[in-house]
């Protein structure tokens, strides 16, 4: 009885095996027939027919097959697309539109042919003389698929030519195309007789090379607040307690690579830090002696002289040393909490700069990171700090190039560091002999050699 049931039992085994093979067959099958149907949807060619019937192997994926055409799909050229399909779309679809010079001059021309008795041939003829002398040969052809050849085409509506003669009497725009192309800024000017552009500012700097800052208006320390007179007011009596208050300024010159900052025996309230890094020498040519990198600076002491509250900025470029501004920050245990910014004019000599190598656009602006030390709140930490009476924006002219005074920040940041902090205790670290302010203020000035 036992063989029985396992002889059974083998038999249905069997049957499975075979069920299997056969489903697994015809699965191939109908997977073969996708791959076909596929093929001629992607291709929409019959040679890949030829490759099925020549190859043995009845597995082919479709990627042996589309193999020698896989780059014509990977990768899609939006340029090329929009040339081939979407623009010959565009040309069709927009109708030629003629500019208010040539609507009149053709007007004039269908006006007098038809007061004059002429066939269509001498008409035709007189077309052809008369877009020679106004437009020219390159758009006869546009121009005559606007003009009828009927002499019943000439009425005029008079309520359409009332409306051109208005229009001309506010003024002709002038050109032979609606499609214009501007060489100058001149058609962005606010007005006729203004030299300002009106809203291209961009446009303006590639034409002219003067940078779109040099439009701010009040940007001056003097007229900044003229329509503000409580604020005016306030930096008048701050600048005038500062000069009262102030102490002759005291400068040494070393060498701050071996100059130990703890021989001042001080502590300082407010640290400017102004490195010659050497984003600057590559920039202005070779002005410095010698430039500072970035791991020199981070191993500057200034911890060690730095007052229990106590606030530090550090110039750092146009943007490459924003990075290793914070951390030299980190390292002395100071908090980022502002940048200002610097944006160069050029009204004084506006020209295009020689842009550096791999470069795309010029550098019109610098970075200066203030940095706070310790816990200074404005509620109650009113006789240390003066917070909103200056922007974090510096808007000046940009020194000239290759010259002594390339190296010189604009003098508006210490006017920032007098207003914000009231610490008298002041350090100015990489300074030279016009950085020495003209007011009397308690300062050290160290010069690099």
């Amino acid at each position: 009885m036992n063989n029985v049931d396992s002889k059974i039992d083998f038999d249905s085994s069997f049957n499975c095996v075979k069920s299997a093979q056969e489903r697994l067959v015809h699965l191939r099958d109908r997977q073969l027939k996708r791959r076909g149907i596929l093929l001629r949807l992607l291709l929409r060619d019959s040679s890949f027919l030829a490759k099925l019937d020549a190859c043995d192997n009845r597995n082919i994926t479709l990627s042996e097959v589309l193999g020698h055409r896989r780059p014509l799909h990977s990768k899609y050229d939006e340029i090329i697309h929009r040339k081939q399909s979407i623009l010959p779309i565009i040309s069709r679809l927009k109708s030629p539109v003629l500019s208010l010079k040539l609507r009149r001059a053709i007007q004039s021309f269908l006006r007098e042919s038809s007061t004059t008795n002429h066939d269509n041939n001498q008409i035709i003829q007189h077309w052809d003389k008369f877009s020679l002398e106004v437009v020219g040969d390159k758009l006869r052809q546009t121009l005559a698929s606007c003009i009828s050849t009927n002499t019943n085409s000439g009425n005029l509506n008079d309520k359409a030519s009332n409306e051109d003669n208005a229009i001309s009497k506010a003024g002709d725009p002038g050109g032979d195309l609606t499609i214009r192309t501007f060489t100058g800024s001149a058609a962005f000017l606010k007005g006729t007789q203004s030299a300002n552009p009106h809203n291209d500012y961009c446009q303006h700097f590639v034409d002219t090379g003067e940078r779109p800052q040099n439009f701010i208006r009040d940007t001056g320390l003097r007229n900044r607040f003229e329509e503000y007179p409580k604020l005016r007011e306030l930096i008048r009596l701050k600048d005038q307690y500062i000069q009262s208050k102030a102490t002759p300024p005291m400068y040494l010159c070393a060498d701050l690579r071996t100059f130990d900052l703890n021989e001042l025996d001080s502590k300082f309230d407010v640290i400017l830090i102004e490195p010659p890094l050497e984003e600057y020498h590559r920039m202005n040519g070779a002005v410095f002696d010698q430039y500072w990198s970035w791991d020199e600076i981070e191993r500057l002491q200034i911890e060690q002289i730095a007052a229990p509250r106590a606030f530090v900025w550090i110039w750092c470029g146009s943007g490459e040393g924003l990075d290793a501004a914070r951390r030299c920050l980190r390292k002395w245990g100071f908090r980022r909490c502002e940048d200002i910014c610097w944006i160069k004019t050029n009204i004084n000599n506006p020209r295009h700069e020689t842009l550096e190598p791999n470069a795309v656009f010029q550098r019109t602006k610098e970075h200066c990171l203030m940095g706070i030390h310790g816990t200074v709140r404005r509620s109650t930490d009113g006789d240390f700090i003066h917070a909103n009476i200056d922007i974090d924006l510096i808007i000046e002219e940009a020194p000239p190039q290759g010259s002594y005074a390339a190296k010189d920040k604009p003098t508006e940041i210490f006017h920032i560091i007098e207003h914000f902090c009231l610490g008298r205790r002041r350090l100015h670290l990489f300074g030279r002999d016009s950085t020495l302010r003209p007011v009397p203020q308690e300062r050290i000035n160290f010069q690099c050699q």
